[in-house]
């Protein structure tokens, strides 16, 4: 697969990783509707930002990838999650900017999450292997089968050798397989509480829960993921990934929305998801005159 486009990421400094749990008492649809048309654009009005990108998920009901040898896949119920959030920033000023602007953002937060576990990622630890998606602002389905996997390693493993075994044998050959539309790779920070946190939502997981590792990959269908898991390629990146892996989570795709890209508002960032499809589908080229974003938007966010 052409890694045409994996250079999107190629300023990327830092980012947020966060997945996170919808509010106790909103349905699936009234969270998704919260997250991405009202929390959604004001986080993208915030300063600092390079992309922020919501990845909508289903549960890890299992049965989708069979785990590597040594490595648990049954996703507990109290790590089974919503979606994830993530959030990238070109230098620690810029992510810095947000953070000190972030308090709205913060408080808004009960109003959709009942948790929130945010992992920074450092020293450009985060890696594009492969991309060849060509939306990359999706607004809803991206068009090929993706999911999200957590990974935790094991205790009697360093974080250096978790990490070693992650870039110098599993990543290489999993961005070999041709089967592979993308393949991203983030290495996790050790946890640490956000600051300032918000206000009534859960923050603070036990070490048990914490994470490491997380990956993006992609395929055409779900029969190419299938064909990928009986490949060589995936033998060889899987070889003694038990002895550094403990546990894998996989989280289906069914919707991602980009809602600041190049640091600066999308449509959907600008009106929200919803509004912008509107737009679209009506073919609506007035409203992104530049007169009508400074209207509704105000100011660049960035």
């Amino acid at each position: 697969m052409t890694a045409a486009y994996s250079g999107r990421d190629d300023k990327i400094d830092t980012l947020f990783y966060t997945p996170l749990k919808k509010r106790s008492g909103l349905t699936l649809e009234q969270f998704y509707l919260y997250w991405k048309d009202a929390h959604g654009p004001l986080c993208a009005r915030l300063p600092g930002l390079w992309q922020y990108k919501q990845f909508h998920l289903f549960h890890d009901e299992g049965g989708i990838w069979p785990p590597p040898p040594g490595v648990e896949s049954v996703t507990p119920d109290d790590e089974q999650l919503d979606g994830i959030a993530e959030l990238t920033f070109t230098s620690p000023d810029n992510r810095q900017a947000w953070v000190d602007a972030g308090l709205p953002l913060m408080i808004d937060e009960q109003n959709c999450f009942n948790e929130t576990i945010g992992y920074l990622v450092t020293d450009k630890r985060s890696k594009t292997y492969v991309d060849g998606i060509t939306n990359d602002i999706p607004n809803g389905f991206v068009g090929v089968a993706r999911y999200h996997v957590l990974l935790k390693r094991r205790w009697d493993i360093s974080l250096e050798d978790f990490r070693s075994f992650l870039t110098q044998t599993f990543a290489p050959n999993v961005a070999a397989s041709e089967l592979v539309v993308k393949f991203r790779l983030h290495q996790l920070d050790e946890y640490t509480k956000p600051a300032p946190p918000a206000p009534n939502v859960f923050h603070e997981p036990s070490k048990e829960r914490q994470l490491h590792a997380a990956f993006e990959i992609a395929f055409k269908t779900r029969l190419e993921l299938g064909l990928f898991l009986k490949s060589a390629e995936y033998a060889k990146a899987t070889a003694g990934m038990g002895d550094f892996v403990r546990q894998m989570s996989v989280f289906a795709e069914h919707a991602a929305y980009s809602l600041v890209e190049d640091g600066s508002a999308t449509l959907m960032g600008q009106r929200s998801p919803s509004v912008a499809k509107t737009i679209t589908d009506a073919g609506a080229v007035s409203n992104l005159n530049d007169d009508v974003v400074q209207l509704m938007f105000g100011a660049a966010p960035n």
